[in-house]
């Protein structure tokens, strides 16, 4: 049938390969251009996001800093301490309304500390109290706060950015409120971008409330399902009056705006226009917002289908040209076989008289050639075959004769042979006991002929020499001899072969592998019928070990002897390190493994008004209590905790309170280390405390000084700034160009001084313990990924590459105050930019490990010097390379970094080589409670 024939199988076969692999290709062409299209688009949407996102923040910055200036503005403030009437003072009116011009605010209005109006460049605000306002409230509690509300006169949506008016003495004395219409800043943030029909932007606030669109019908609706008491908050401060929430559903933009989560983009569905939508979503860094933009995704699919038709189209076409070409060929090149299985069907009916003739001048040919040299090949091997079979079968009925003659001779043998057989049985009996005992002993036996040739060796021999019995055989026992004197060699032949006698001593012999050992032999002569010599038979015993432990026993008795003396003069050593202990100044305590005090000098019975003999012997938290300085938290059992850890050998302790038996209370530091033996094995623990009241006095008449120094400087320094601000931007005139050179660098060391005051005050409430924040669950990847953002144009200005790698899956959250653990992040990151060479890398590694989470910050820069590591972390303290390479700096970020990271439980420490870089550790544990 048709369908069987090896043509029409070739074509079938091909065609749908290529049918297959073409429908194939296309269809990966296909869905490899829908993917690549949309991922563009994602890609655009993301750049775009973070373009706006920054527009925002620039946007707000302007805003914020108008208000601030407005705040610091010297006029106000003294006007504000002194009672005055803010309505009739022309020079702060004519100066608020300027400031209201430069931002195109709505209004500027001032509160007291109450919320109550006392002046404002809009009429309609007099008479109220704003009091209830959360921008008000936060402001007052956290010096600047932002908020979109509805107004309560106007009716109106207001961007409102509040800043709290203090005097030089940081007393609050008002706030200053800038008003600017959610319409106005729409058109400042959304300007170029008013395409509302195929792109939406919106500005979204953390609670996920669409506060400014460029499409109406998205403001004041939240992104996606608010939780209840969400709404039940925002409806009872009435921040959008009556207007009732609408939910976008967009739940996993708002999950990502409320982990903070970064740039973001996701595939929609909108069941309203029944259009696949991209939203994508980008954090407002510094201000407590997010950019969101919907995009109706470009319909890409007629133009895949387009490309996949042409190429269906292609391929069908392709195949009907291959069927024709394929089945031309296959029937031009097939015919051949036809003549071949004639031929063959002839063969197979053994007609030998045929022969194949193909002249097509390829492989066919050359078969049909060597099926005639088959064919003849055959012919002649027929003939072959039918003289051999005549020949064989000869040859076959001689050799049956034969066979059955021998088979006669061979059983008379066998009767000769049963009766030799039965003796043999019997001698091999006791040949094999023989041979047991002497295989099976672990000494060597060795049987030599007259002339000591080697004729048998047990197994021991191989187990103590390490010679096999081939090596062995024919061989004399110097194979593995040779270690004595001849002196010795002739006593023994001497003995054994001229005096016919035995022979027994001790002498060294070498093993195959090149080692010695020491030997027992036992050698005795066997005799013939003539009292002459026939073999030897040697024993040798192995008594190596032996005599090693005898060797041992006396060795150690001399090192027992030794290490009497040794711990003579050791107790000699010990005691004068006691009685030095018991001297000094600082108080030492040591204890056991268990906490037990063992040693109590003087000036720990001073410290803790205990005597020797009532403390030795006892816990040590029965005894010694201590509390942090700070917050007088006690220290349930210092020494016991230590102890029960096991991984910290060393603890400082430099801000502590000590009481003692009489409720005396002295301010000390300590050392707390553990006692190891010479194995490494920790025995003890070891407290060291010093009494360093008399420092913490001096510390504090300094703090105090540096509080009030800090305070009088920031006030004048911020008029300062707002002056040589007005009179750079021209609003007291324009300037030389000269003059304005010198003022901008007049306004840059102006700003220098702030950030150092700045710093002095935060090294201030350190000290006086005013620099607590109220810890809350921080999301740390977040946080640092908002520190290099920050960071990122100081980083680009000096070619460095900032790398963050976050190695453990999960992170969980860490109670902890966010704004100093975002000022410990920068001030690390802004310290590994400044000090690593230009064209370099940061590296930021994020892990959690053992409860802790790990924060590593590395560099490739100048590092820290050696001498200088243990200073790195004091006050004003820099490192003599890097005042070399900045020589700016006021030394107190690393301080001030060690001070908040430990208030809230954490741990600073580092790794560094000068000339190779730093390594900064910051663990945060997840478990602190305040």
């Amino acid at each position: 049938m048709v369908i069987k024939s090896l043509k029409n199988k070739i074509t079938i076969f091909v065609l749908s390969a290529i049918l297959f692999f073409g429908f194939l290709a296309v269809a990966w062409v296909a869905a490899y251009g829908n993917e690549s299209l949309v991922a563009q688009k994602k890609s655009e949407t993301v750049l775009a996001l973070v373009s706006m996102a920054d527009h925002v923040e620039e946007w707000m910055d302007l805003e914020r800093y108008s208000v601030e200036l407005t705040a610091h503005n010297i006029v106000l403030v003294d006007a504000l301490e002194q009672g005055e009437n803010l309505l009739e003072n022309n020079k702060l009116r004519i100066f608020l309304e300027e400031q209201k011009r430069k931002v195109s605010a709505k209004d500027i209005v001032v509160l007291d500390i109450n919320g109550n109006v006392l002046t404002a460049t809009g009429g309609i605000y007099f008479g109220h109290n704003f009091g209830y306002r959360n921008y008000f409230k936060d402001a007052l509690a956290n010096d600047v706060a932002s908020e979109v509300v509805i107004g309560a006169i106007s009716n109106d949506s207001n961007f409102v950015f509040s800043h709290r008016v203090v005097n030089r003495e940081g007393k609050a004395l008002g706030v200053a409120l800038l008003i600017t219409k959610t319409e106005t800043a729409i058109k400042s943030l959304f300007g170029e971008m008013q395409d509302a029909d195929q792109h939406k932007h919106m500005l979204v606030d953390d609670n996920g409330i669409v506060v400014a669109s460029n499409d109406n019908e998205m403001a004041l609706k939240s992104i996606g399902q608010l939780p209840y008491q969400t709404l039940q908050d925002i409806n009872a401060d009435k921040r959008y009056g009556d207007r009732e929430i609408q939910s976008l559903r967009y739940n996993n933009v708002l999950d990502a705006i409320k982990e903070k989560a970064g740039v973001s983009v996701y595939d929609f569905f909108d069941n309203n226009n029944g259009k696949q939508e991209l939203v994508g979503v980008a954090p407002v860094h510094k201000y407590p917002y997010s950019v969101v933009m919907e995009i109706q995704e470009v319909d890409l699919i007629w133009q895949i289908a387009r490309v996949y038709y042409t190429l269906g189209l292609a391929v069908l076409i392709s195949c009907l040209l291959a069927a024709v070409v394929i089945y031309y060929m296959l029937n031009k090149f097939l015919s051949p076989l036809k003549e071949l299985r004639r031929v063959a069907e002839k063969i197979s009916k053994n007609e030998l008289d045929c022969e194949l003739f193909l002249k097509t001048g390829d492989e066919l040919e050359e078969l049909s050639t060597a099926f005639n040299v088959m064919i003849k090949g055959l012919m002649r091997t027929k003939d072959d075959i039918e003289k051999r079979v005549e020949l064989q079968t000869s040859d076959i009925r001689n050799k049956q004769l034969a066979l059955e003659n021998q088979e006669k001779a061979a059983m008379n043998i066998l009767e000769d042979i049963t009766g030799e057989k039965e003796k043999s049985e019997k001698m091999a009996i006791d040949l094999e006991k023989f041979k047991l005992a002497i295989e099976n002993t672990n000494d060597q036996v060795v049987i030599t002929d007259k002339d000591g040739v080697i004729v048998y060796s047990n197994p021991a021999m191989t187990k103590i020499t390490g010679y096999s019995m081939e090596e062995a055989i024919g061989k004399t026992p110097a194979l593995w001899g040779g270690q004595m004197s001849d002196q010795y060699y002739g006593a023994f032949w001497k003995t054994i072969k001229e005096k016919n006698e035995e022979y027994e001593g001790e002498l060294y012999n070498k093993r195959k592998n090149g080692s010695t050992f020491l030997a027992h032999i036992h050698v005795a002569p066997i005799l013939g019928d003539g009292e002459e010599v026939k073999f030897f038979v040697g024993v040798v015993r192995d008594i190596s070990k032996e005599r090693e432990s005898q060797l041992q026993l006396k060795k150690d008795a001399e090192d027992l002897k030794s290490a009497n003396s040794l711990i003579a003069s050791q107790k000699e050593r010990a005691e004068n390190i006691l009685a030095y202990l018991q001297s000094i100044g600082d108080g030492v305590i040591a204890t056991d493994l268990e906490g037990k005090i063992i040693f109590f000098n003087e000036a720990a019975e001073k410290l803790t008004g205990a005597t020797n003999e009532e403390a030795v012997g006892k816990k040590s938290n029965e005894i010694v209590f201590i509390a942090e300085e700070k917050n007088s938290k006690v220290l349930q059992d210092l020494i016991g905790d230590a102890l029960a850890g096991g991984h910290v050998r060393k603890k400082v302790g430099e801000h502590y309170l000590i009481k003692s038996k009489e409720d005396l209370i002295m301010a000390i530091s300590f050392r707390l280390s553990f006692i190891f033996d010479k194995n490494n094995k920790k025995q003890g623990c070891i407290l060291v405390m010093r009494d360093v009241s008399e420092q913490r006095e001096i510390e504090k008449t300094k703090d105090d000084f540096l509080s009030v120094a800090a305070h009088q400087l920031r006030t004048p320094l911020t008029g300062v700034r707002w002056s040589l601000e007005m009179l750079l931007d021209g609003d007291l005139g324009e300037l030389p160009e000269a003059a304005k050179e010198a003022l901008d660098q007049i306004s840059k060391n102006n700003k220098r001084l702030i950030l150092l005051v700045n710093d002095l005050l935060d090294v201030s409430r350190i000290n006086m313990g005013k620099s607590k924040e109220e810890p809350i669950p921080v999301d740390v990847s977040s946080a640092l990924q908002e520190s290099i953002n920050t960071l990122h144009s100081l980083a680009e200005e000096r070619g460095i590459n900032i790398v963050f790698e976050q190695k453990a899956k999960e992170i969980p959250m860490i109670n902890i105050g966010p704004k100093h653990l975002f000022q410990s992040f920068e001030n690390l990151l802004s310290n590994a930019i400044k000090y690593s060479p230009n064209g370099g890398a940061v590296k930021v590694l994020l892990d959690f490990k053992k409860n802790k989470v790990v924060i590593n910050v590395s560099d490739n820069g100048i590092g820290i010097p050696k001498e200088d590591q243990e200073k790195i972390f004091g006050k004003f303290f820099r490192a003599s390379n890097a005042a070399l390479k900045e020589t700016e700096g006021s030394g107190l970020g690393l301080n001030v970094v060690k001070s908040f990271i430990e208030d809230f439980g954490g741990n600073v420490s580092f790794v560094s080589k000068e000339g190779k870089g730093t390594t900064f550790t910051i663990e945060l544990p997840t478990d602190f409670k305040s």
